[in-house]
C-alpha cells in the first residue's frame, strides 16, 4: 500500500500516550536561570494556546533507502487524539487514520478495510515497528519540544549558547533569534551521550497571537531515518468533534483486529 508508512507511524506512535515506558531520571549538571524560567513560561503559554491544531501539510518519511512523500490533512488535540487523510495529487483521500486514545485505527478507503487495535505500545510495533515514545509524537506534531508540565528547565553551559535541559527527561532545548525561539531539541539516551531522537522547528510564522513552526524535521540517528512536517495551512485551537477521532466502522466492508496481545 503507498505511502502506507507515513500515516501508520504518525497514527501509531501517538496512540497511547498514557502507556508510555518509564525513563530514568537523570541530573543535569545546570543553572536555574530566569531564561530558563522563561521557556518554562512561553511553552506552558504556547501549549495553553494550541489545545487542537488543524491543517493540510506535506508529510515525508525516509527510513533506509526508502523516502515517501503525501500530502495530508491533520486534526490533533492534546493531549492523545490524532486524525490524518492522506491524499493524493486531485486531493481524493486513499487512507485515513487516527487515534481515539483508547483504539487506534487504519482505514483504506478503495478497499473498504479497516484495521482496529487497541491503543497500546504492543500494537504500535505491531504494525509500526517503530520505536519512539508515544507521548512525545502529539507534542512534536503540534510545535513544541516534548516537556512534562512538571519538568523543571536548567539552563546549560554559557549564556551565549542558549542550551537548556529538562530535569529528568533526557530533553535538551536550543533557542536563537532575537525571539528566542526554540530551534532544536534533543533527547539523550540515559548514557547522555547518544541521541534517541533530534528535532528541529523552522520557518516560523505569527498566528493567533503565537508565534508557530510551520516546519518540522526529526531526525533518529540509530536507524537512519528522517520524518518530515510542512504545514501550509493552520488553525489553531478550533473546535474539533470527538468524532474525528474514531474509526469510520460503519462505512468500513471488512475489519481486522491487529496487535491481539
Amino acid at each position: 500500500m503507498k505511502h502506507i508508512a507515513i500515516i501508520i507511524c504518525l497514527v501509531m506512535l501517538s496512540a497511547c500516550a498514557a502507556k508510555a515506558p518509564s525513563r530514568v531520571a537523570r541530573h543535569v549538571e545546570g543553572e536555574r536561570t530566569q531564561d530558563a524560567a522563561n521557556i518554562e513560561k512561553r511553552l506552558s503559554a504556547f501549549r495553553s494556546a494550541t489545545p487542537t491544531l488543524k491543517g493540510l501539510a506535506w508529510v515525508e518519511f525516509r527510513t533506509g533507502d526508502e523516502e515517501q512523500r503525501t500530502e495530508a490533512a491533520l486534526a490533533l488535540k492534546r493531549p492523545s487524539e490524532i486524525r490524518i487523510d492522506a491524499m493524493d495529487a486531485l486531493a481524493d483521500v486513499w487512507a485515513q487514520a487516527g487515534s481515539d486514545g483508547k483504539r487506534l485505527w487504519l482505514f483504506i478507503p478503495s478497499k473498504g478495510k479497516l484495521y482496529v487495535g487497541r491503543a497500546s505500545s504492543y500494537t504500535l510495533h505491531k504494525l509500526a515497528k517503530f520505536d519512539w515514545e508515544p507521548s512525545e509524537l502529539v507534542e512534536i506534531v503540534m510545535g513544541a519540544p516534548p516537556l512534562g508540565a512538571r519538568q523543571e528547565v536548567v539552563q546549560v553551559g554559557e549564556k551565549s549558547d542558549r542550551h537548556f535541559a529538562a530535569e529528568g527527561s533526557g530533553i535538551h532545548i536550543w533557542t536563537e533569534g532575537a525571539k528566542n525561539r526554540i530551534a532544536k531539541c534533543v533527547r539523550y539516551a540515559e548514557d547522555g551521550v547518544t541521541k534517541d531522537y533530534e528535532i528541529s522547528f523552522s520557518d516560523y510564522k505569527r498566528l493567533g497571537g503565537i508565534d508557530f513552526p510551520y516546519k518540522i524535521e526529526a531526525l533518529f540517528p540509530g536507524r537512519g531515518a528522517r520524518f518530515l512536517i510542512e504545514y501550509r495551512d493552520l488553525e489553531l485551537g478550533g473546535s474539533v468533534q470527538a468524532s474525528a477521532f474514531a474509526p469510520p466502522e460503519k462505512r468500513a466492508r471488512k475489519s481486522e483486529k491487529v496487535g491481539a496481545e
